[in-house]
């Protein structure tokens, strides 16, 4: 207790999920008695969970749930795996992000409909030092201005060999990349066994 500051300590206690009445009871050496009634409520807690957005602002975004953010870098480096059971798993959704992470970013096999990493519409992106397993596309990118894929494999196995994709974008680097299968196909050829898949894109350097 701390009588001069004027409160008593109360002991810990864990309350169970919703609201619980808390009967609050003092009494002094003169034999004052003083009592209080509040309630506490405890919500239940729930993981975050994929789609995680990438955004420019103080946490980066869903990075604070899932790495670390560099704020004048905007990076995010990712720091656990992560699985997406039902949507994409990670969107970027502001310019100038790079993502890292030596990281598995994992679909499931039940459900090729979805892509590990989406991009849509940004510019000066850079993407490396990933593993992504059992995605449509391991990497969607289109309408992208400025785009680095470095260090990034794909593995596992997928609704296509296929597995990553860019459409519509300008300057494209694409450096060390592992997957599963060898050669490279460019325009529109449907169920191509590639790598990579690339419409209307200028200025690919591989």
């Amino acid at each position: 207790p701390n009588e001069e500051a004027g409160y008593y300590s109360i002991d810990s206690k864990m309350y169970p999920i919703g609201v619980s009445i808390v009967v609050c009871t003092a009494s002094d050496a003169a034999g004052n008695v003083g009592s209080s009634i509040f309630a506490v409520t405890v919500s239940e807690y729930s993981e975050p969970t994929a789609p995680f957005t990438i955004l420019d602002d103080s946490t980066g975004g869903d990075c604070q749930h899932i790495g670390t953010w560099n704020a004048a870098s905007k990076t995010c480096t990712i720091t656990e795996d992560i699985t997406a059971d039902s949507s994409d798993a990670i969107i970027i959704g502001s310019n100038g992000i790079t993502l890292q992470g030596n990281v598995n970013i994992q679909g499931v096999t039940t459900n090729y409909s979805y892509f590990g990493i989406l991009v849509d519409g940004k510019s000066n992106i850079t993407l490396k030092d990933f593993n992504l397993l059992d995605f449509k596309y391991g990497v969607m990118a289109k309408n992208t201005d400025t785009l680095t894929i470095r260090d990034v494999t794909s593995d596992g196995i997928g609704q296509y060999v296929v597995n990553y994709q860019v459409d519509n974008s300008n300057d494209v680097i694409v450096e060390n990349l592992v997957s599963t299968s060898n050669n490279r196909c460019y325009g529109q050829t449907y169920g191509c066994e590639s790598e990579f898949f690339i419409t209307n894109t200028n200025n690919v350097l591989f």
